[in-house]
């Protein structure tokens, strides 16, 4: 089969809310089809089929076509999937329901794959029961010219698109069922994670990385394990993810473990391998211990899966040990991807020296582009800046986690005495040993309600929801919503497209040091964490007033 390509049209279906809004109606897959022809068998065996890969397929129901037009589900399904099956049935055209999203299909950018089930591409253009069901269409006369001329169009323009024949595979159905549900898993659109706002370097380090992934791919027969290495603040997650986004497309199949660090302390080990298991079967387990769930790693993941997982941030070899069994059952051209401060976690779990990529940091022109970035909002400086930009950006030492805190903190200040004081006292410190120090700059710039929130999400918000969050903080008298967007404009925390709250691992340890500082020496507020007992029932009463 051929690359797939796609076609647009303009289209001249009146159809109402053309341009409305489609929110409850997002599908990763459209199937158009002819229901008296396919229902119940192809075109049905396809929706479960990919269903049971855990996709958003839409599959209509006849009700839905009632009247002239296609309705709104109907069309907000085509306008948000990010693959369209079009499977072209000797009686396709009779449908002007079918011809409709054809010519909605073409028009929407997306990847278009036609099947041609017991009919030949060029039907479609030139001869046989199409060119007969549009004459009988024209004969009618309910349809204005333009109509007609868009439906041939996207007939036409679908012809010539590489797909499936039925007759290509002698009829056996299962074989071509199975070829398409994979070109549907590899084409589909997957929802990237978010990397960084200002991306600075990174596709040097992708490329730089695929150096080192090139040599371990000559080696065939077994899964790849990779690993990434680096102290705290380079970049290692951000580059995992970059890598994760590029990458994942090529896998059936693909799970990014963040922080297990974090999480094996928060949550447990057991239900981040649950998680594995769940992201590459849609099957939910229960896992009670670490030994249960290395033997359902085993057990539950099939050994015809192709797939892409990521684990990030490891800090001891039990951690990594607790999901590496999946490789005795990964088909051997998955890619297991490992990031951690400490080589011989790595290695004494069995990954060899050449297959991990030692990051390093950013050099003098990335530096000063990301610093000002984030001081400036442009990746160069102005006049009068230009050296003093490169005085910081050699104290932060080409540390991307320094150049973007430090950078924020500069960030609207025009005073260039108060740069110079800022510099002063990063220059006291050693970095990147001191590197918690240079961050505790940003933290006593804050003023005394955002050092509250900032301790608060460090101790306990981590991970938890930004709106029940807020809800709380002004409950506690505190403006959460102003206090969080400063923290975020200071780049000390970040809120993810999940709406969750996320704090880089230095920033969070930083917080939690000065909340242990402050306790020691009786120095203690009316903190949320401290009341570290009472924080479920105040999570349960915000969710509850949310609803």
């Amino acid at each position: 089969m051929a690359n797939l390509q796609t076609s647009t049209v303009h289209p001249s279906v009146d159809t109402p809310s053309t341009s409305g809004d489609y929110k409850g109606y997002y599908y990763d897959v459209f199937i158009s089809h002819r229901g008296p022809d396919l229902k119940n068998t192809f075109a049905s065996h396809a929706y479960h089929r990919l269903l049971s890969h855990g996709l958003r397929p839409f599959f209509d129901r006849e009700e839905l076509r009632e009247g002239e037009f296609l309705s709104p589900q109907i069309e907000g399904a085509i306008r948000t999937a990010s693959v369209h099956i079009a499977i072209f049935s000797p009686r396709y055209a009779e449908s002007k329901w079918c011809l409709d999203e054809l010519v909605l299909i073409c028009n929407s950018g997306a990847t278009i794959i036609p099947v041609f089930y017991n009919v030949k591409p060029f039907e479609l253009r030139w001869t046989g029961r199409y060119v007969q069901a549009l004459s009988i269409h024209e004969q009618k006369g309910r349809y204005d010219p333009g109509t007609l001329k868009d439906w041939r169009k996207a007939l036409e323009d679908v012809s010539y698109i590489s797909g499936f024949e039925l007759d290509a595979y002698n009829g056996d159905e299962g074989k071509l069922l199975e070829d398409l549900v994979q070109c549907v898993l590899k084409k589909r659109r997957k929802a990237g994670l978010y990397v960084a706002t200002y991306p600075t370097g990174l596709d040097e380090k992708v490329q730089d990385f695929g150096k080192t992934l090139s040599l371990q791919e000559l080696q065939t027969g077994k899964v790849k394990v990779m690993g990434i290495v680096g102290m705290g603040g380079l970049g290692k997650t951000t580059l995992a993810k970059e890598l994760f986004n590029n990458r994942s497309s090529d896998f059936g199949k693909s799970c990014f473990l963040s922080d297990v660090r974090e999480n094996a302390d928060r949550r447990s080990l057991s239900s981040l391998q649950a998680q594995l298991i769940e992201d590459l079967t849609q099957v939910k387990m229960q896992i009670t211990h670490v030994d249960q769930g290395k033997e359902m790693l085993k057990n539950y993941v099939s050994t015809s899966q192709q797939a892409l997982i990521v684990i990030d941030d490891v800090n001891h070899a039990d951690q990594l040990n607790a999901f590496l069994p999946i490789r005795e059952v990964l088909r051997s051209d998955s890619l297991i991807l490992v990031t951690s401060r400490d080589k011989d976690v790595l290695t004494s779990s069995g990954i060899v020296e050449s297959s991990i990529y030692k990051l390093t940091g950013l050099n003098e022109q990335h530096s000063q582009e990301l610093f000002c970035s984030h001081a400036f909002c442009q990746s160069h400086p102005p006049l009068g800046f230009k050296d003093i930009v490169a005085e910081f950006c050699r104290a932060c030492d080409g540390l991307p986690l320094s150049l973007k805190v430090i950078g924020s903190l500069l960030c609207g200040k025009t005073d260039r005495s108060y740069w110079e004081g800022i510099l002063d006292k990063l220059r006291q410190m050693k970095l990147p040993n001191e590197i918690q120090q240079t961050l505790k700059l940003s933290y006593d710039a804050l003023d005394g309600d955002e050092k509250q929130i900032f301790l608060d999400i460090a101790c306990y918000f981590v991970g938890e929801n930004r709106d029940m969050a807020i809800r709380i903080w002004d409950g506690s008298g505190w403006n959460g919503l102003v206090g969080l967007a400063n923290l975020q404009a200071k780049c000390l925390v970040e809120v993810n497209r999940e709406n969750t709250i996320q704090m880089h691992d230095h920033v969070r340890d930083l917080g939690r040091q000065i909340a242990d500082q402050e306790k020691s020496s009786g120095v203690i507020s009316h903190r949320l964490w401290r009341l570290i007992e009472d924080i479920p029932d105040l999570w349960q009463q915000s969710s509850v007033s949310a609803d």
